[in-house]
């Protein structure tokens, strides 16, 4: 067995591996950084002036990248905001406040994701003082809208990378001259140099398609590039640029032609697949991240080996299908049957990890109907299906075993075939060209936000924790409430009422100790103040996080033991930034299906490639 068809085998050997590690595991996508909770929440009335506001958002943040400015009711600004990270939790934005009066303020803030590197922007509204009134609004929480240039720049990004993965799988697994006759390798080396030419081309603009995408996330961040380098984008950046110029000096050289050569041009072009998977939805995935980038990677794998070979191919065999030269259209048809296979496993692939994609960025059919991404997504369902079938007219008219058995199914004459053989350039050249419109929407749609969010997941319709809450500890009757009982700033009231008459001591103090029961947080003891006979009442930050609390109530009296009531809370979780949407037709979660579906796609392109080649040897 030769080198190269170890290497092959390798290859397609560690890339199924990834594909079914990947469509086995299951995850959680945000990408497009967005905030998830904010403390107080937007629309909050606060009896007190915040010293500090919280913003979480639904991934890792760059505090340096986050802008915010706090204005009043009058769109004033209002003193200076200082922004500091929280070490034990990325997503979090701190903001420092000025001292604020009575009255209505907003904090619009403006974040650059870590992960896809899109700008998003939002206000959070909220009140000082029981006089306060804060105006009914829907979330201003808003994505950047889907620019035209940062489209263009993705679309010549996607064809670059596709063609220099398709020249490559051409030339080392079609063109390959010792699978020629040897009076035919004049015509193999000739369309060997065009499509050599085109990876030359494609690589140079690739590397200035680079520049024009730094200087543009640069614009969108309105940050200097050379701030955008010390960044994860950055490290990104320079990443694919060398590989760039590892490529480049590869093709530059007369020893492209030899394995090691092969090697790292290979390795140039899936480092720079991966680097585009990490810059993608996928490196939003909140769980099984490293395996939803490898999904993605090998998604743009198999479009470059498709859409780019089906351009490579163009660029080399046209000329020779177009000759008078009998041997060299030969060359031309034996270069097309051959990719036939390729292209057929390439499509298995491609359809098997977009669903996987698909599993992870939608959460459901509401989430698929309602929003730019799903909509987009319909559209390059729609136009993969129909390149789909025009590579199979072309299949039919390049095979005519396959025209003979699809005839036979179809109940045509023997003989039949789609289309006249003369139009066969004509149909190569319009599934190229449906194929580059998926270049396109593929690039709307990595510029949308992924149809996934709070706003699409179930509701929750378990009880909300009661009230208040009471017990009789010896002879008295306590009850506790906390209120709005939220993380952060919460009243806390306790009534202690003696039910014998009269009192036996009078109550000199009422405690409050605080255990977190989720995290080991130590307790925390509060002393509260009276307020009416009976009543005691305090205003703390003490619980900060939402879960599982055990708020001990101590009654001290004159002379006598303290009495303890023992309460199990629950402070809830913060309200989403984004609400729940109303229900249009369902929003069960499509993940599991989606996930078995693509399952079954990968175990039916491995037994059709499989099939494809015992055959082959078989013949």
């Amino acid at each position: 067995m030769s080198v190269n068809s170890i290497l092959h085998r390798l290859f397609s050997a560690i890339l199924l591996t990834l594909i079914l590690i990947g469509l086995t595991t299951t995850g959680e996508a945000s990408a497009h950084a967005r905030l998830f909770r904010s403390n107080p929440e937007d629309g909050a009335v606060l009896t007190e002036a915040p010293q500090e506001i919280y913003l979480w958002f639904n991934e890792p943040v760059v505090v340096e990248f986050v802008s915010v400015e706090l204005l009043d009711a009058n769109a004033q600004s209002v003193g200076e905001v200082k922004l500091r990270s929280d070490a034990s939790d990325p997503t979090l934005a701190i903001a420092s406040m000025p001292a604020l009066q009575t009255g209505v303020y907003s904090l619009t803030w403006k974040v650059l994701s870590n992960t896809d590197n899109h700008v998003t922007r939002g206000t959070v509204v909220f009140g000082v003082g029981q006089t306060a009134s804060v105006p009914t609004r829907p979330s201003a929480q808003t994505e950047a809208s889907v620019s035209v240039v940062e489209v263009a720049l993705r679309v010549v990004n996607y064809a670059t990378l596709s063609v220099l993965i398709g020249s490559l799988a051409m030339a080392g697994l079609v063109l390959r001259p010792n699978s020629f006759d040897p009076s035919a390798h004049d015509a193999v080396n000739a369309a060997r140099r065009r499509i050599w030419m085109l990876s030359v081309g494609a690589a140079i603009l690739a590397l200035a398609i680079s520049f024009g995408w730094l200087a543009w996330q640069s614009v969108a961040a309105e940050r200097g590039p050379f701030d955008l380098l010390r960044t994860r984008f950055g490290v990104l950046w320079l990443a694919r640029q060398s590989s760039l110029l590892v490529l480049l000096i590869v093709l530059a050289t007369a020893r492209r032609e030899r394995l090691w050569g092969q090697l790292m041009a290979s390795l140039s072009v899936v480092t720079m697949a991966g680097i585009e998977a990490l810059n993608s939805h996928a490196a939003g995935l909140t769980k099984q991240m490293v395996l939803g980038v490898a999904v993605d990677t090998v998604h743009l794998l198999a479009a470059g080996t498709w859409v780019g070979s089906l351009i490579a191919l163009l660029v080399g065999l046209l000329p020779l299908l177009r000759s008078h030269q009998e041997d060299w259209r030969a060359v031309a048809l034996g270069g097309w049957q051959r990719f036939g296979a390729v292209a057929a496993l390439s499509v298995g692939v491609l359809a098997a990890t977009g669903l996987y994609n698909m599993a992870r960025q939608v959460a459901s059919i509401d989430a698929w109907i309602a929003t730019l991404y799903g909509q987009v997504l319909t559209a390059k369902i729609g136009v993969f299906l129909v390149v789909g079938l025009a590579g199979l007219s072309n299949s039919m008219l390049l095979h005519p075993r396959l025209a003979t058995v699809i005839g036979s199914i179809l109940r045509r004459p023997a003989g039949w075939r789609p289309f006249h053989p003369n139009r066969l350039p004509i149909l190569l050249l319009t599934e190229a060209g449906l194929a580059v419109l998926v270049f396109v929407l593929t690039s709307v749609l990595t510029a949308a936000p992924p149809a996934r969010g709070s706003e699409f997941e179930p509701l929750n319709l378990a009880d909300k924790p009661p009230s208040s809450l009471s017990q009789t500890p010896d002879d008295l009757l306590v009850n506790l409430s906390i209120r709005p009982n939220k993380p952060g700033l919460n009243i806390i009231s306790v009534g202690a009422f003696n039910t014998r008459r009269p009192p036996p001591a009078e109550i000199l103090r009422v405690l409050v100790r605080l255990t977190y029961l989720e995290k080991d947080l130590g307790t925390q003891t509060l002393v509260l103040e009276p307020e009416d006979q009976g009543t005691y009442r305090l205003s703390s930050s003490a619980m900060s996080l939402p879960g599982a609390w055990r708020a001990q109530v101590v009654v001290r009296r004159k002379g006598m033991e303290d009495s303890v009531a023992d309460f199990d809370w629950r402070v809830e979780p913060l309200a989403l930034a984004v609400p729940p949407r109303p229900v249009m037709i369902s929003n069960t979660p499509i993940a599991p299906a989606l996930t078995l579906l693509a399952v079954g796609l990968v175990v039916c392109t491995g037994l059709a490639a499989i099939g494809f080649r015992w055959a082959r040897d078989a013949g």
